[in-house]
């Protein structure tokens, strides 16, 4: 859910809505497995869904300035 403790999402999407197309998740994936993957893509889908993003390009990049 959103509320793990490692907030890999948020950092997920944040990245996105500045504009990368990659995204560094090694200490992650080092704890968690490789399960880190669904879980970085369920918990998108929560965001996304939240905010009502139908895809990653409906917000890729969005952010002009903090």
């Amino acid at each position: 859910s959103l509320h793990d403790a490692l907030p890999i999402w948020q950092d997920a999407f944040e990245h996105l809505l500045c504009g990368a197309t990659m995204l560094q998740i090694g200490t992650a994936l080092h704890k968690e497995g490789p399960a880190i993957f669904d879980r970085i893509i369920k918990e998108l889908e929560e965001i996304m869904d939240k905010k009502g993003y139908q895809s990653i390009a409906d917000f890729h990049g969005k952010l002009k300035s903090l």
